[in-house]
């Protein structure tokens, strides 16, 4: 199935509409990681607006993409199974076990088991594999790219701002993209199938 990213932002009306709409139908109730310690990484989660990198202030309601398919609701579930799964498993370098993931490992991992999908290992070489795409079309599978100092992160974005990822200091866990330090740090974006 092929979907080209739109590249006419959503109008403000429409967007409070939708995010209205589906607070309004319990969509909201995905399962979030609430962030109540202040520690630079995990900067507290905000239910409509947060302010980004660069001073920027931005609306959470931008992630919902209109046009949400039965794929898209599908991977969605498969990717909130394995976060299940994987929930609490600490972070090691260079790890690709429950005894101990990075952030490439979990992606190669998850990817192949959910997508039968081979992945190469590294960051660096996954962010040059896949299709470009504009944050304001992400869809849920697609890979989001970090570039903290010093290193490089990657997640797996489950939809409505959400992604799921290895945390140097939680593990496994799912984060926003709202947040104040995902939002300073975001680098890119790649669609690998579909």
């Amino acid at each position: 199935m092929s979907r080209k990213d739109s590249s006419q932002p959503l109008q403000p009306w429409l967007l409070l509409a939708l995010f209205s709409l589906g607070v309004a139908m319990g969509c909201a109730g995905h399962i979030v990681e609430n962030h109540s310690h202040s520690a630079p990484e995990h900067g507290r989660s905000r239910a409509l607006h947060t302010t980004a990198g660069h001073g920027q202030h931005r609306s959470e309601s931008r992630y919902y993409v209109t046009g949400e398919t039965a794929e898209d609701r599908l991977i969605t579930r498969k990717l909130e199974k394995a976060w299940k799964s994987w929930k609490g498993t600490p972070h090691r370098m260079g790890g690709t076990t429950r005894g101990g993931v990075d952030c490439s490992g979990l992606v190669q991992i998850l990817y192949k088991e959910l997508f039968g999908i081979s992945m190469p290992r590294t960051v660096a070489r996954q962010v040059k594999l896949g299709q470009p795409v504009r944050q304001e079309g992400l869809r849920p599978g697609d890979l989001v790219f970090f570039l903290p100092p010093g290193k490089r992160h990657v997640g797996i974005y489950m939809g409505q701002g959400r992604f799921l990822h290895a945390s140097a200091r939680r593990g496994v866990v799912i984060s926003m993209l709202s947040e104040n330090y995902w939002g300073k740090y975001y680098w890119t974006a790649r669609r690998y199938f579909r």
